[in-house]
């Protein structure tokens, strides 16, 4: 069996939002066999109605898990959690 690492030339997360991504991806696999609405509102303290406005915004199903996520996911939750208003 092969294994495949893909290299690119910048960061797939921008240096300014990598502390966020990870603080997110953190919280979204802290507690295993959870949803991803279910990991991240005891993450961040949030009530399950906050964090699925913002799971929908970003055009995720809030009964998804987190390890199904794809990277586009994952930024665009980044940035609707963390967004700077």
């Amino acid at each position: 069996m092969f294994c495949r690492i893909d290299l690119f030339d910048k960061p797939l997360i921008s240096e300014e939002e990598q502390d966020d991504f990870f603080q997110l991806a953190k919280g979204a696999f802290r507690q295993k066999r959870k949803t991803i609405r279910n990991g991240l509102s005891s993450a961040f303290s949030l009530d399950s109605g906050e964090t699925v406005k913002r799971l929908q915004e970003a055009g995720i199903d809030p009964n998804r898990r987190a390890e199904t996520l794809s990277i586009d996911e994952w930024k665009c939750l980044t940035s609707v959690f963390f967004r700077k208003e």
